[in-house]
């Protein structure tokens, strides 16, 4: 909505004026001097222009990348050929689980009404999909309980129609306000968050790490639980990674993105190794940030919610819309929702999990009337940054399984528990080119041809900070982040090691993603130990340091 307006302030030439100096609607101004306008929002000192320069960069090249309208017939160039990349297209053979776990939905029509304890005896209504209400309803439904699950979301999947799998589609399909457009309220960070039938769990990557030491002490030494850092966890963790189908053993060849942060990071004597993948690999595992999906105990889907599904036990909504927790006498005893939009559901349960997701939970727990002031507030996003390396060779790093491997060259900064991870990501066009630097179109045309040569690693971090969800009058999640000092510390110490793997790695350019920063030309020559210069790539702030430089 704040686009749409400022679109529209831009659009009258009073409005215009304000921002730009030019009294005229902003498209009347000529295309060179609107891209001056553009860049010069970028590095402005009043956030708002920054705010308004990130919205409309990521919504843009968004769609410039990765939309081809359905009147564009085959052979007929888009930017997505010159990419070099092709649409996937949906398989056609569906698999066994998708069968029987899309027999256990409950078919709500929309209009009239809906009562639903007529038709299904629940013992629980677990609220959300994910990882967390799939597992709950796993253990349930193993157990012997009647479990009815509430999802907002929809069932997709690729099989289900789809004439092909775009980006734009599947991520307003599958992930919560479309993807990249749900931002914090500065607009300094993208909130991708899963917002389909299996939840995140049908939409990350496979990579499947267990939670350090540090962290489980961490959590039982500050906050009292002492369950944490027990024997009995353990077992949890291992039962867990079990259920879910975690595994090395049958993992392909690492791909090309994968292989160069393990080869840079080994030549500098970094930590890498091959991270754990939940399920058996496919082939196709690239396309998994838009629900592509069928291996044996692939996502929630293709595990949990299948060995759910096989006891009998398991009904489930798709595209309900739970409004509160029903609540008498301080006790749960169901869920009131909304169907399409339009029909009511009532579900009476002697049990409620809600396990939908850090920013829907909050919401529903206030819409319930919980009144305790720590709703929505400490909420951990594991902010990201991005460096990358310009390559010879193709690199295309949406082929192949992201976060094969994983670095934790900086993940315990100081001995605190904090820092951040190293890792590759399966990222296609439209993302891509949403994320990046933009100096003009032809700039963006330059990088855009070189895109597929691009490596991507991801600078994860544990965050000390925290921010806080909240609902709007709209009841869309609205997201108060802003990353703290110590973060910044950690994410530019990790910055620097995964762009020194780069160049160690080969990479003939380095550069992160911020507005502003030039790419390093990376010095084909190691120089001599007498030599004051070195190939260390620069960081925002103040360059390469001694430490990991490559030699």
């Amino acid at each position: 909505r704040e686009l749409i307006r400022a679109m529209w302030i831009l659009s009258k030439p009073l409005g215009c004026f304000l921002l730009t100096g030019r009294m005229m609607p902003f498209y009347d101004i000529p295309v060179l001097e609107r891209e001056k306008i553009l860049l010069s929002w970028s590095q402005s000192i009043i956030p708002q222009k920054r705010q308004l320069f990130k919205a409309f960069r990521g919504a843009c090249l968004m769609i410039m990348a990765s939309h081809v309208p359905p009147e564009i017939k085959a052979g007929v160039p888009t930017a997505l050929n010159a990419f070099g990349y092709k649409i996937p297209r949906p398989l056609s053979a569906v698999p066994e689980y998708l069968r029987i776990v899309a027999g256990c939905e409950l078919k709500i029509s929309p209009g009239g009404g809906g009562v639903l304890e007529e038709k299904f005896d629940a013992d629980v209504v677990i609220v959300g999909s994910g990882v967390g209400g799939s597992m709950a309803a796993h253990q349930l439904c193993m157990d012997g309980y009647k479990v009815l699950m509430v999802e907002k979301g929809e069932f997709i999947s690729m099989y289900h129609g789809n004439n092909s799998l775009q980006e734009i589609p599947m991520f307003e399909k599958m992930y919560e306000r479309g993807g990249p457009y749900l931002t914090t309220e500065d607009c300094a960070m993208t909130v991708l968050a899963g917002s389909t039938f299996g939840g995140g769990g049908s939409v990350n990557w496979f990579c499947s790490l267990r939670p350090p030491h540090y962290v489980r002490e961490e959590w039982a030494r500050k906050y009292k639980l002492k369950q944490f850092d027990s024997p009995w966890f353990s077992h949890c963790v291992d039962k867990g990674c079990e259920l879910l189908g975690v595994q090395t053993e049958h993992m392909k060849p690492h791909s090309p993105s994968n292989a160069i942060l393990m080869k840079g990071c080994h030549r500098l004597g970094y930590h890498c190794e091959t991270a754990p993948q939940q399920g058996r690999p496919t082939g196709d595992e690239g396309l998994c940030c838009i629900g592509v999906k069928h291996g044996p105990r692939q996502g929630t889907v293709g595990s949990l919610l299948y060995d759910a599904a096989k006891t009998g036990n398991l009904r489930y909504i798709t595209r309900c819309r739970v409004d509160r927790v029903a609540i008498d006498s301080h006790t749960a005893r169901g869920i009131v929702g909304t169907v399409h939009g339009k029909t009511t559901v009532r579900v009476n349960a002697k049990i409620v999990v809600s396990a939908c997701g850090s920013l829907q939970t909050p919401l529903l727990l206030k819409r319930s009337g919980l009144q305790n002031s720590h709703i929505g507030q400490n909420l951990r996003l594991h902010p990201v940054s991005v460096v990358y390396g310009e390559f010879k060779e193709d690199i295309k790093v949406y082929d192949g399984a992201p976060m094969t491997t994983v670095s934790c060259v900086a993940a315990d900064i100081g001995g605190t528990g904090y820092g951040c991870r190293l890792e590759t990501p399966s990222a296609h066009p439209g993302i891509l080119a949403a994320a990046m630097a933009w100096k003009g179109a032809v700039d963006l045309r330059e990088e855009f041809f070189k895109m597929k040569k691009l490596c991507f690693v991801i600078i994860l971090t544990r965050d000390t900070g925290a921010g806080r969800v909240y609902e709007d009058k709209a009841n869309l999640p609205r997201v108060e982040y802003v990353i703290n000092n110590t973060d910044k510390k950690h994410m530019l110490i990790a910055m620097e090691k995964g762009l020194n793997a780069l160049v160690a790695a080969g990479a003939e350019k380095v550069c992160t993603i911020q507005s502003g920063i030039e790419k390093f030309e990376c010095n084909p020559k190691p120089p001599s130990p007498s030599s004051s210069s070195s190939s260390t790539a620069a960081t925002e702030e103040g360059g390469g340091g001694e430490t990991g430089r490559p030699r």
